[in-house]
């Protein structure tokens, strides 16, 4: 754990304390650090008045949400700028789950 850990901890701390004096709690957060890395911050209350805390780099999932994004685009607009026909439907029921322009 280094001082930036702990900073954001304290800050976690603080903000949560001025959440609960108002009624709400202040439970997770996400965050990215100056060096690229993403965190998730995840607080409990405690019977006790305390809470626990727990911090799980999410730096892959982050990473592979923003490649899922950018693939999603590409394959919308491949299939919006297809002359040709497309509908997706469901196997199951025959529902459309997409219509290309071209098919409207």
């Amino acid at each position: 754990e280094d001082r930036a850990d702990r900073d954001v901890v304290g800050h976690w701390m603080d903000e949560d304390r001025q959440w609960r004096a108002s009624g709400r709690t202040l439970e997770n957060f996400e965050y990215p650090r100056s060096d690229g890395r993403w965190f998730s911050y995840a607080g409990q209350p405690t019977r006790q008045g305390g809470a626990v805390i727990s911090l799980s780099e999410i730096s892959q999932r982050k990473e592979m949400e923003r490649a899922l994004r950018e693939s999603e685009a590409a394959v919308r607009q491949l299939l919006e700028a297809s002359p040709v026909p497309l509908t997706l439907s469901r196997v199951s029921d025959g529902g459309i789950v997409y219509e290309s322009p071209a098919a409207q």
